[in-house]
């Protein structure tokens, strides 16, 4: 595109990055899915949607509350995860001692 004064007409656009320590939250997410799957439904199910909404607000820039609700996920998680080990003892006690 060229103009009368031989100066040619660009257009500049820039798109923003997120920032170098803009953390995705990506432990959580596994953690959550993991007691999910493995350890029960309730905890772990809780622990992702925590985890979504902390990748969410660093998304938004809230980067203080991303990291509580990380934080909050990684309990709920570990709370599956303990409480998931304790039920399959005691069902396997049980069929332990009910198969004497």
């Amino acid at each position: 595109m060229s103009s009368a004064d031989g100066q040619h007409g660009y257009t500049v656009t820039h798109q923003a990055q997120p920032p170098a320590s803009y953390d995705t939250y990506m432990g959580q997410i596994i953690l959550s899915c993991f007691s999910f799957w493995c350890c029960g439904w309730l905890f772990g199910g809780v622990a992702f949607v925590f985890a979504m909404l902390a990748v969410d607000s660093a998304k938004k820039g809230d980067r203080e509350k991303g990291d509580k609700l990380g934080k909050y996920s990684y309990i709920l998680s570990a709370v599956g995860i303990v409480f998931g080990i304790i039920m399959f003892s005691v069902i396997i006690g049980i069929n332990a001692s009910a198969s004497k």
